[in-house]
């Protein structure tokens, strides 16, 4: 008895010291990266954090109720992403199809206390709702990555939705044979290797190399005019090159205010003059020196001080 007594003791410890290295390894490899990149960045995502949450009334709505109504349409553009392959009208019986079992039998288990038999079920039930409440609490445009800690979720819950039907007697093989037709046509016709690619990566390049040329070796700021996009990139490849934009600081204008401002415009009709833009708006009175545009529609200003 004391032996076995000494052994719990022992795997005890070794379980606390294993916990706590795994956890150490976590922090190592996956939060102390981060912090490292704020302290060299100006703390940039901390600064964003705050201000995702201190500015609600453009970004986030704490109030819970609110985002009840956004349950139904956040689950539907989910189904319509994942499993209808963008397809509008089926994403709707999709929608249906797969959360309407789901809700009968959480309902059928908390009414016959049959909640702990089904725990893995519920854990993605969950999952799910509590995921579409955050994410209808967020008051901006919510595009399809914003939703990829759900992806796992909906596709599980789909499998287990499909696999009761497909178990429930003859009548289920053959509806569920169908569903499945229908999944594989529509996946297939709508399949995103049907459509030429968009070259992001290349024409990002391209600008990229003509902002360096155009610059002479003289420091320059960057500015951008997207809806969909970020000057991430751009900023990416420029540094790369070695000849990294100057990022506009307000606190220290003089110092990062150069000469000349390039504006990489992907928008049908752009003015930068003027623009919101924080970037292009900090550079202070300018105008147009000179304007190039690539062959699949994306502009290059170039912009210098308006004395």
């Amino acid at each position: 008895m004391i032996n076995l007594i000494k052994d719990e003791d022992k795997n005890l410890k070794y379980l606390i010291l294993y916990s706590v290295f795994g956890f150490f390894c976590f922090m190592l490899l996956t939060v102390a990266p981060l912090v490292w990149f704020d302290l060299r960045h100006n703390f940039i995502n901390y600064q964003a954090f705050y201000k995702f949450f201190t500015e609600r009334q453009t970004t986030v709505n704490l109030k819970l109720y609110k985002a009840i109504p956004e349950i139904w349409p956040l689950w539907q553009t989910l189904v319509t992403r994942l499993i209808a392959a963008k397809n509008q009208t089926a994403g709707i019986w999709f929608s249906l199809v797969i959360g309407v079992p789901a809700i009968l039998v959480s309902v059928f288990s908390i009414l016959k206390k049959k909640v702990s038999e089904n725990r893995n079920f519920f854990l993605l039930i969950v999952w799910i709702l509590v995921g579409i409440l955050g994410m209808g609490l967020y008051k901006q445009h919510i595009y399809d990555h914003y939703f990829g800690f759900l992806f796992p979720a909906v596709f599980l819950l789909t499998s287990v939705v499909f696999e009761k039907i497909f178990k429930s007697g003859k009548a289920g093989k053959i509806i569920f044979s169908v569903i499945l037709l229908v999944l594989i046509v529509l996946n297939v016709f709508n399949s995103p290797l049907a459509t030429s690619p968009n070259y992001q990566l290349q024409r990002t390049e391209e600008i990229c190399r003509k902002i360096v040329q155009l610059s002479e070796g003289k420091q320059f700021n960057l500015g951008m005019i997207a809806k969909q996009n970020y000057d991430a990139g751009y900023r990416y490849f420029l540094e790369k090159s070695g000849k990294k934009a100057v990022e506009i600081d307000a606190q220290k204008y003089n110092e990062t205010v150069t000469d000349q401002l390039f504006v990489v415009c992907e928008e049908k009709e752009c003015n930068p003059i003027g623009h919101p833009q924080a970037e292009i708006a900090n550079f202070g009175w300018a105008k147009i020196d000179q304007v190039w545009e690539f062959p699949w529609g994306a502009k290059l200003f170039k912009l210098i001080h308006n004395k």
